[in-house]
């Protein structure tokens, strides 16, 4: 059985993501793309979920900076603002009006 840490930073684990790069496990892409179909289920169920409607706006951003490719959690670089050239960018499009 392998088991796949979800761990965010660095030396928090062998086989955590942000020891490797933030080489995909599971993209950033297709959390977006999940994120968004919950949020379509849950319209069409009534729900509220302003939790679930947050994380789709910030991987709309991070994968509008050019990140969808790389494994989901490296999002925890733009929250902490430690890339700056991935806080350049997502700035830049988010002044650009391109995030949906």
């Amino acid at each position: 059985m392998v088991a796949y840490e979800l761990l965010p930073g660095a030396g928090m684990g062998a086989a955590s993501p942000a020891n490797n790069g933030y080489k995909p496990g599971f993209t950033a892409a297709f959390m977006l793309k999940d994120l968004k179909l919950a949020q379509e289920t849950a319209a069409d169920a009534g729900a509220a979920t302003p939790l679930g409607a947050a994380a789709a706006q910030l991987y709309a951003l991070y994968n509008a900076s050019g990140e969808g490719g790389a494994d989901f959690s490296g999002d925890i670089n733009m929250i902490r603002g430690k890339s700056e050239k991935l806080i350049f960018r997502t700035r830049a499009v988010s002044l650009q009006g391109h995030v949906e």
